[in-house]
C-alpha cells in the first residue's frame, strides 16, 4: 500500500495516507474541490495517535505533493502550509543545503485524544522531523501515486 512517510530522528514520523473520495462529496465526476479521505498516523516522544477522515481536498492534495518536491528540488516554495480543515499544518523551521527541520503542528481532529479540546487552535502538539531533502522527494512521489490511484480526479498545481 502506497503512503506517505515523512520519518525523523527518535522515532518520530508523519505517515498520510489516501482512502479514497470522501462521503460527503456529491456523486458526479469528482472535481479538485471534493474532499478526499486521508488517514494520518503520528509517532512521538509523547505517543502515538492517529486520525481517519475528510481532510484534505484534491486540489490540496496535489498541492501538497507539488509542495514536498519543490523542497526536494530546492525550488520555490513557502515556509509555512496551512488546510481548509485545520487538523495538521506544516512549517519549515529551519534548512540547510541538503536538510530541512519540518514541524507538524495538529489542531482540531488531528490531535490525540489526550490533548485538551479547548486548545485545539493554539499549535500547542507538534512533531519535529529533520529530514533530508531526497525524503521529500519520495514523500511527494508517494502522494502522487496515491491520487493517481483514485479516479476522477482533476489535475491543477496552482494552490486551493
Amino acid at each position: 500500500m502506497d503512503r506517505t512517510l515523512l520519518e525523523g530522528a527518535n522515532d518520530s514520523a508523519f505517515v498520510l495516507s489516501l482512502k479514497g473520495w470522501g462521503k460527503t462529496n456529491p456523486t458526479r465526476v469528482h472535481q479538485a474541490d471534493d474532499w478526499i479521505d486521508v488517514s494520518i498516523r503520528v509517532s512521538s516522544s509523547t505517543g502515538d495517535w492517529s486520525h481517519e477522515g475528510e481532510l484534505l481536498t484534491a486540489a490540496e492534495t496535489n498541492w501538497l505533493a507539488n509542495w514536498l518536491e519543490a523542497i526536494a528540488l530546492r525550488r520555490k516554495y513557502d515556509r509555512k502550509v496551512d488546510f481548509a480543515e485545520p487538523d495538521f499544518s506544516f512549517r519549515i523551521i529551519d534548512e540547510s543545503q541538503d536538510t530541512v527541520l519540518l514541524r507538524v503542528y495538529f489542531e482540531g481532529r488531528g490531535r490525540p485524544t489526550w490533548a485538551r479540546k479547548d486548545l485545539a487552535e493554539d499549535r500547542d502538539i507538534w512533531i519535529d522531523l529533520n529530514l533530508h531533502r531526497r525524503d521529500f522527494e519520495h514523500a511527494a512521489a508517494s502522494v502522487r501515486s496515491e491520487l493517481a490511484s483514485i479516479d476522477g480526479v482533476e489535475r491543477e498545481n496552482a494552490r486551493p
